[in-house]
């Protein structure tokens, strides 16, 4: 099934795109440096899930030209690949909605100090959930375990969940810090993941 090999692809290439000309606008429209985090030390699980996630995207972008990697490492399908497609479609969908829900408060990493335009989001999917974007991460990942189940896409899958709790705690350590009460008002009403 070509769509099966293709449309992940297809994916990855959305999310790259958007997230480059959001990066470039809100440079541009705003000054804001979205990618501020570069400019200290990455943590152990900033690192790790960047490695993971460029793993799982070679993967991805492999498999149209070289389908019998599959097999290479033991990737044993047994729901439709429809159902795998359309939650990693949902979790590339998600994230785009929240970084524009974002606006100006969105960045890449946790930044060192709190910038302009950075505010407490509260609308949108964030009304939800307080990580919208790691749980579209999430269903991106989930997506693609459904899709290709094996040992990779497991792994992949487990330590990002693991290591994306990780990152969040210090996020959210952040947030406390630069937003105090209006924060911990917003954690009491909305939920970690949903």
């Amino acid at each position: 099934m070509a769509i099966a090999l293709w449309w992940p692809v297809f994916l990855i290439c959305v999310a790259v795109l958007w997230g480059i000309a959001r990066i470039f606008y809100m440079h541009r429209a705003n000054g804001v440096k979205v990618l501020s985090f570069l400019s200290r030390p990455q943590t152990l699980q900033e690192r790790s899930l960047a490695v993971l996630g460029l793993v799982v995207d070679i993967y991805l972008i492999l498999r149209p030209v070289y389908p019998a990697i599959d097999q290479n490492i033991y990737v044993v399908a047994f729901i439709p690949q429809a159902f795998g497609l359309v939650v990693m479609t949902m979790g590339i969908a998600l994230m785009i909605i929240c970084q524009a829900y974002m606006g100006h408060a969105w960045r890449i990493g946790v930044p060192t100090e709190r910038e302009d335009g950075q505010h407490v989001v509260q609308s949108g999917p964030f009304r939800f959930s307080r990580n919208p974007i790691y749980l579209g991460l999430m269903l991106f990942l989930l997506g693609t375990l459904l899709l290709l189940p094996g040992p990779l896409t497991v792994i992949v899958f487990t330590l990002s969940a693991s290591l994306t709790n990780t990152l969040i705690k210090s996020e959210e350590a952040f947030m406390q810090k630069s937003f105090g009460q209006e924060y911990t008002d917003y954690c009491q009403r909305v939920r970690r993941w949903f």
